[in-house]
């Protein structure tokens, strides 16, 4: 079996997805522990989607034709690199929930007219 790594044209970056948390999705993530300098903190998953995949994909590594790939995502929508994601609602709604918080303008329209956010 191989693990395959996603990666961006160019080769560049890895692809990774953005999560959404929502309590109506069919699909959680898997519990687990991690250690902290405070000891193990267990975690018991959360549900919710990937946004480029639709609620019903799952967020759990898979495997296809004796591969296995992973489907690295998270909730931070500045770490995101998948490129259909970022063209997700989702997405667009919450970097400009960031950008409203930092102050910072909204980036240009495609046309490079400037857009409010």
């Amino acid at each position: 079996m191989h693990t395959v790594i996603l990666m961006l044209p160019g080769g560049r970056r890895v692809c990774h997805h953005f999560f959404v948390h929502d309590e109506a999705a069919p699909v959680k993530t898997p519990a687990r522990a991690a250690m902290t300098a405070f000891g193990p903190v267990r975690m018991g998953g959360s549900r919710g989607y990937i946004a480029c995949m639709g609620k019903e994909a799952a967020v759990t590594p898979q495997v296809e034709r004796d591969r296995v790939i992973p489907r690295s995502h998270t909730n931070e929508a500045r770490a995101v690199t998948c490129p259909g994601c970022m063209q997700s609602a989702e997405w667009k709604e919450t970097m400009a929930r960031i950008r409203e918080r930092a102050g910072t303008p909204p980036e240009p329209a495609p046309d490079g007219d400037q857009t409010k956010g």
